[in-house]
């Protein structure tokens, strides 16, 4: 849980220090917001051919390795001496730590029945959220003391730390009770698209794809928003973030006790449209603590959505459930990049505030639907 801590928050730290970014390496700040979808995109295709790797070779050996690269690439990305070395070191390590969270779930399923789950779920997705919240409050108070390389470096450093004891836990697992035999290509290409291809595949998977894009477009452009309507210093902006995530970082646990307990369409309902709202609030002239208030409702909708969408993709195949855990991986980080851009696009066009109306209406128009797509043949 905490290399999956340390992912999440070297990928949100980025998003608060576009217009720091921007003025460093005199570049637009919507050129340097493609930081967000060139480490999110790669994150999420890899999903896809590290879920077959890790049936083939083990679960725990193939999450190793990628731990072991993993520790060099933030102060390798320090090295960058211009928009498009940073951007291909983002590349690099969206593609290298793109299997932990997905072959870290699979092991999860492995462990633990669907009926007790959503505990152990809920850690981890606690983990993302205290990341993401961290990184993007954090990554405002460090850059001014010690600069964004060094913010990259220690990031290395924690990773160093963290590495060095799972490994050791890592070896003293046993082989998986429902490891299943590896498959060729072709098998791969059909299991995934009986996955994908499956109504409610189709259904779960799109509605991560969709929400991802969502928070992704919201949050990747929180550091805009507060710099163009209140004109944040990066510490006061790491303040005014700091709420994003804290709800999932306390409450996930208990998030999945009460999916396990009452099942999960409800929650997710109530979640999709939670931040709906919050956006259409944002939308609105608030103060500065109203936006923050918002922020952190904003983070519950997360919480209270994409870990039990995960739960559910557990269900999908109990035998390869990390191709599964895969393409759920696959779907929000594509929805990451995705929501990042298109937001980007829509500022442009139209400003901040029809971007956030905007983006809105489509979550609202998504938690509606649910009340039909997710009947009581969901758990």
């Amino acid at each position: 849980m905490l290399e999956i801590f340390l992912i999440f928050f070297q990928a949100f730290m980025v998003a608060p220090l576009l217009p720091r970014l921007s003025a460093l390496f005199a570049a637009p700040v919507d050129r340097m917001s493609l930081l967000i979808p060139a480490y999110t995109l790669p994150y999420g295709c890899v999903c896809l051919a590290i879920g077959p790797v890790a049936d083939r070779h083990g679960r725990a050996r193939v999450l190793g390795w990628l731990v072991a690269v993993g520790v060099a690439l933030p102060a390798l990305t320090a090295t960058a001496a211009s928009l498009p070395s940073l951007l291909a070191w983002r590349v690099i390590a969206g593609v290298t730590l793109g299997g932990v969270t997905p072959i870290g779930l699979a092991l999860i399923a492995s462990l633990f029945p669907y009926a007790e789950r959503g505990r152990p779920v809920g850690w981890v997705f606690g983990a993302i959220a205290g990341g993401m919240a961290l990184g993007a409050t954090l990554g405002p108070w460090l850059e001014p003391a010690i600069g964004w390389r060094g913010t990259f470096v220690l990031v290395s450093a924690a990773n160093l730390a963290v590495a060095v004891p799972m490994w050791r836990t890592l070896r003293a697992l046993p082989p998986p009770a429902d490891a299943p035999p590896a498959l060729g290509a072709r098998a791969v290409i059909r299991s995934y698209v009986a996955l994908i291809g499956s109504q409610r595949g189709r259904i779960v998977f799109g509605y991560i794809f969709l929400n991802g894009a969502f928070h992704s477009g919201v949050f990747s452009w929180l550091g805009v928003y507060f710099h163009e309507r209140y004109q944040l210093e990066p510490r006061q902006l790491g303040y005014a973030l700091l709420g994003y995530g804290i709800p999932g970082f306390l409450l996930g646990p208990v998030v999945g006790r009460l999916a396990d307990r009452f099942g999960r369409r409800w929650l997710i309902r109530g979640g999709l449209t939670l931040a709906g709202a919050c956006a259409l609030t944002l939308a609105a002239p608030l103060p500065v603590v109203g936006a923050t208030v918002a922020i952190t409702a904003l983070s519950l909708g997360m919480d209270l959505s994409h870990p039990l969408f995960s739960g559910m993709v557990s269900a999908l195949d109990p035998v390869r459930t990390a191709q599964a855990m895969a393409v759920s991986t696959f779907a929000i980080f594509i929805g990451f990049g995705a929501g990042s851009v298109v937001f980007g696009a829509i500022y442009g066009a139209i400003g901040m505030t029809g971007a956030l109306v905007l983006f809105a209406i489509v979550q609202l128009s998504i938690a509606a639907a649910s009340l039909v797509l997710f009947d009581r043949t969901w758990r």
